[in-house]
């Protein structure tokens, strides 16, 4: 009960407000959704089990969301990519929203020129100052702050 008081739901909460906030201040249309702190918007870890990690995925905020017509900042399938801050690395993700809960298929994957490519080559290419990596299948990527 701790974890849905203290975590479930106020990142909940902080996701309805950042899609709210991506709409009137980054992407009017919604495709891009900007999170102000990082927040499980995709799964969680729930258990450690004899020394193994194991994840087991829930309703992911993000599609519940879409799915809840009593929410109509979203509108189904409408977020494309997810901006959040990584503090452990002092850098910005951008993560491409699978296309369902468990798929490891994007809804749009990040543009195939960057994928693979790291640092200046991906400055160069993206044309966009201070890229660290875009992951080779571009399901995400990252950024100096």
């Amino acid at each position: 009960m701790d974890y849905y008081s203290d975590a479930w739901l106020p990142a909940r909460d902080i996701l309805v407000s950042s899609v709210q906030n991506s709409k009137a201040q980054v992407d009017p249309l919604g495709k891009v959704l900007l999170l102000e702190q990082f927040l499980p918007w995709k799964v969680r870890l729930t258990a450690l089990y004899h020394d193994y990690l194991h994840l087991f995925y829930e309703k992911e905020h993000l599609f519940e969301l879409e799915a809840d017509d009593n929410v109509p900042a979203l509108q189904p399938g409408q977020a494309i990519y997810v901006v959040y801050p990584d503090d452990t690395a002092g850098q910005w993700r951008i993560q491409a929203v699978p296309l369902a809960h468990q798929s490891f298929e994007s809804r749009k994957a990040l543009p195939e020129a960057w994928r693979g490519l790291r640092d200046d080559k991906l400055d160069q290419v993206t044309t966009i100052e201070g890229c660290v990596f875009v992951h080779a299948s571009g399901f995400i990527g990252g950024a100096l702050r």
